[in-house]
Order: structure tokens, then C-alpha cells, then sequence
């Protein structure tokens, strides 16, 4: 079932309401593994979020992201996320040594004032080290942002995470002007392209 909120509730409304949610702990955070191709072994975990609403059920982040990010509410709530993470991801250490945690970051978290600061005070606050961290960003995310923006993802390299660009090979996609990262993650068409026949396309070369 497709769950939206009501077309006249505003920004500030669904704000509230995600804000609400938060408080009452509806919020869950899940993760998608990542393998090593050669050993099969897990070398890091994608932090994803879903909200249990009361009436509505299960809403993914895909339904919800877009009132959280025009009202704000992605702020707290992305905080709390990489907090609640990182003190479930330390438990798993005994077993996977060098498993890494993934972190999406979107335009909003990356146009608030001090986000870097932000972000490394909810890795100290979960008890995790900044160097097992992928801040994973997109090209067009970037492109939106402030100028700013490219000082904050620099400012947590110099902490020791990694940045790494989401997505990267969409149509139109264009660096803006040098960027700190460490790696890439293809788009889904590079990789389905890359695979089809066993020859990587030429823009893989």
C-alpha cells in the first residue's frame, strides 16, 4: 500500500509529524550488507531507515524522506539514526574486525551549518570510529548544495572517514569542480551494462 500525507499538510505539519514519530520511537534503522566479491565475507553495512507509524504501518524511507528533507526533520533524525548505529554495528566487531558502516548523507544534512561537527559528535556519541565510516553522497546532491558543502565532506576526511560518491554514471552526471572523495559507487546501469556480456562498457575503462 502506498502511504503519502495528505496533499494540504505543509511542510512545517509533516515536520511535526516525523518530529513525533521520532520522540515516540517509531523510527527503526536496518541494514543492507555489503560482500567482499573474492572471500564472500561482509565488509560493511548501509545504515537505512523505516518508520513504523501507528495507523499507517511500515513507511519506507523513499515515502517519508521528502517532507523530512523540505522540513528539516531529517536533521534530528539522522542523527539519532547514525547514533542508534553505531552502537549496534560496535557489537559486531568481534566477528568482522574491519566491517565499515555506510551513511547517506542528503542536501539538507548537507546545507546545515556544521554538519561535519555534527555527525562526528553521533560517532562519538555511538562509541565509533570516524576511519569505519563511508559518507556516501550523490553527484546531484552535491551540485544543490552550498559551496559549504565541499568544506564540511572535507572536514570529515580529515577526521578519518571516507567519502564516497553514490551512484555515480547517471545520465548527465558532472563532477563540480574537484571533489574530496575516496571512491565510487556505480549507478545500477553501469553495473547491470558491465555484466550483460562480460566486457566492461568503454566509460568503465
Amino acid at each position: 500500500m502506498h502511504h503519502e500525507s495528505p496533499p494540504h499538510m505543509s511542510n512545517d505539519a509533516s515536520g511535526r509529524l516525523l518530529l513525533e514519530g521520532l520522540l515516540r520511537r517509531e523510527f527503526a534503522v536496518y541494514y543492507q550488507p555489503q560482500y567482499d566479491v573474492v572471500t564472500g565475507a561482509p565488509v560493511a553495512v548501509e545504515l537505512l531507515l523505516r518508520w513504523y507509524h501507528p495507523d499507517r504501518g511500515t513507511v519506507p524511507a523513499s515515502e517519508f524522506m521528502p517532507a523530512a528533507e523540505s522540513s528539516g526533520a531529517i536533521v534530528p533524525i539522522g542523527a539519532w539514526a547514525l547514533v542508534a548505529a553505531c552502537r549496534e554495528a560496535t557489537t559486531w566487531f568481534s566477528n568482522w574486525p574491519e566491517l565499515r558502516l555506510a551513511v547517506n548523507v542528503s542536501g539538507r544534512q548537507l546545507a546545515e551549518p556544521g554538519m561535519a561537527a555534527q555527525m562526528l559528535q553521533s560517532l562519538e556519541r555511538g562509541g565509533f570510529q570516524p576511519a569505519r565510516v563511508d559518507v556516501e553522497v550523490r553527484l546531484g546532491t552535491l551540485h544543490a548544495a552550498p559551496a559549504s558543502a565541499l568544506a564540511e565532506l572535507a572536514a570529515l576526511r580529515a577526521a578519518g572517514a571516507s567519502v564516497v560518491l553514490d551512484e555515480f554514471g547517471q545520465e548527465g552526471d558532472t563532477l563540480p569542480g574537484p571533489v574530496p572523495a575516496d571512491g565510487l559507487k556505480l549507478a545500477r546501469r553501469l553495473v547491470a551494462a558491465a555484466t550483460q556480456d562480460g566486457e566492461p562498457p568503454p566509460q568503465l575503462l
